[in-house]
């Protein structure tokens, strides 16, 4: 999966999580019990860290190498020598 992918994926899964806190908030409201319903929001969470987690070491991935090229960049300390 690819940066891009990752984080449109992260953005459609934001809104579905606020979609079904909004929903688990009527529950409650209603008197329903929630406990299936919180259980599902917090694997979607659980999820999004995860998707999160993997655009962090992409894109860590994707800073650290030129352009079209394998070659990292190593930095300011490796310059110094």
């Amino acid at each position: 999966m690819d940066l891009e992918q990752t984080r449109s994926e992260i953005a459609q899964l934001r809104d579905q999580i606020r979609r079904k806190q909004a929903d688990l908030v009527q529950l409650q409201r209603a008197g329903i019990r929630t406990d299936d319903a919180e259980a599902v929001l917090q694997r979607m969470q659980d999820r999004l860290d995860k998707l999160c987690a993997d655009r962090d070491r992409l894109a860590g991935e994707q800073r650290r190498t030129y352009a079209g090229r394998d070659k990292l960049i190593r930095g300011p300390l490796a310059r110094r020598v």
